[in-house]
């Protein structure tokens, strides 16, 4: 996705008819990168993270979350190209980029991993190995 945004960046910042058929098909490449991705990531993540009981609570907002922030940024969308033109998506470029530094560094893999092991390495230092869980309370309050 962040390759789509810089490719589509360029083709709207460049001169030609063919680079404006490709800033479609950059488009439909930023899509399909975001459908399987960060656009599900609400329905995937969130019930691996919570135990039964708070998890309702949790899926909803986060749902409500994601609706609240696709509609700021269509809403923010159209003054962002008036003032960047088609620099507009370099915006959106920065924020792919932390997205991919904030899960490659704080968000531990959860494949094939139980809850409590999962709570245990969101509690663990990311950054350093020398950080010891002495107690974990897993419940439902």
């Amino acid at each position: 996705m962040t390759c789509a945004t810089i490719l589509l960046t360029i083709s709207l910042t460049s001169s030609g008819a063919a680079w404006s058929y490709l800033s479609i098909l950059f488009v439909y490449l930023f899509i399909f990168g975001f459908s399987p991705g960060p656009g599900a990531m609400t329905f995937v993540v969130i019930p691996e993270l919570w135990t039964q009981g708070p998890r309702p609570a949790a899926m909803a907002f986060a749902g409500q979350f994601n609706w609240w922030s696709n509609f700021t940024v269509g809403l923010a969308f159209p003054f962002m190209l008036e003032g960047l033109g088609g620099y507009s998506f370099l915006v959106f470029t920065l924020f792919l980029f932390l997205t991919v530094v904030f899960v490659y560094f704080i968000v531990p893999e959860t494949k094939n991993k139980t809850f409590t092991e999962i709570v245990t390495s969101f509690q663990q230092n990311r950054f350093t190995s020398s950080k010891k869980i002495d107690y974990i309370e897993i419940g439902n309050r």
